[in-house]
């Protein structure tokens, strides 16, 4: 099969264009000079910033055809009107199918002879991005619980008896630390009637889940995961998901809510993020379970 190129879904071979020759420029980096008067040269401050920025880069991309005459014209005709002047956010050489241009048609022309030449000219963002992106997974916090955490009576089941007796030790005068670490549900420190309504909604429940893992999905735990993710130097999209059973959760960057989510009603569905470099990141769940962001990669 015959090398070429992909804008968006319009590919060259539906020309009948064969890539013949392709040029593809450097980006040139974005100086940041300071002229001092009466001092030699200049000061650089191109880093001062952070990482060097750079300017777009010009693609030329050569096509051959046997086109002739009024067949060649039209064709030359057709691929004007599909591609110059716009903007695809996906160009892709099939020498280089891993990655993708993002830029904008600004010349095609045409040269006729024997075997006629067309050349597209473009301008395009400095980095080339991933068509596959890196997806990074973390484990969400789970919730710690004590030994005998609900069996209040020591019997080893956890039934409506353990329920009586956690009403019994509401507003006692007397209760041992035992106690408190066997009927404390919510693990607040206390014994009170949200934790008799608590350890109710589990003896009433079909009884498939043990108490630690039906408390942890199901009894409201607010738990913390922080991590650093290095999102790369271009600007990408990074898409965020939970499992699908964690249905609310908060995303913070740096320290900052960047949004609430629930995920009741798309379990699964992607959160947008454009970013770049390194972040610190906090997710905030009611629930256990799994995040995953997926990064696009970006390189020169």
């Amino acid at each position: 099969m015959y090398k070429g190129v992909k804008f968006g879904e319009i590919h060259t071979s539906s020309y009948g264009l064969v890539l013949s020759k392709k040029t593809i420029e450097t980006p040139s980096p974005k100086l940041e000079t300071v002229d001092i008067p009466g001092a030699d040269g200049s000061l650089d401050m191109t880093e001062y910033f952070g990482d060097v920025k750079y300017n777009n880069r010009k693609i030329k991309l050569e096509f051959s055809t046997e086109l002739l005459g009024n067949e060649l014209l039209s064709m030359y005709s057709d691929i004007q009107n599909s591609l110059h002047g716009k903007h695809f956010d996906s160009i892709i050489l099939d020498d280089d199918s891993g990655y993708r241009y993002i830029g904008r048609i600004t010349s095609i022309s045409l040269t006729e002879s024997r075997i006629s030449r067309i050349i597209i000219e473009c301008d395009c963002e400095p980095y080339k991005v991933s068509i596959t992106d890196k997806v990074i997974t973390k484990t969400l916090k789970s919730v710690t619980f004590p030994a005998g955490y609900g069996d209040v009576n020591k019997d080893g089941v956890i039934d409506v008896i353990d329920s009586g007796k956690l009403n019994g030790l509401i507003g006692a005068s007397a209760i041992t630390k035992d106690q408190i670490t066997r009927a404390d549900m919510n693990l607040d420190g206390m014994v009170t009637k949200e934790d008799l309504a608590l350890l109710n909604r589990y003896v009433s429940s079909d009884g498939t889940l043990s108490i630690q893992e039906y408390a942890d999905r199901n009894f409201g735990f607010e738990r913390e995961t922080d991590f650093q993710i290095d999102f790369g130097r271009k600007v990408v999209r990074a898409k965020f998901s939970v499992s699908d059973n964690v249905k609310r959760w908060d995303l913070y960057i740096d320290g900052v809510l960047y949004g609430k989510y629930t995920n009741l009603t798309s379990p699964g569905s992607a959160i947008p993020v454009v970013i770049s470099g390194v972040h610190d990141i906090k997710i905030s769940t009611e629930t256990s379970g799994t995040v995953s962001i997926a990064i696009p990669q970006a390189k020169l």
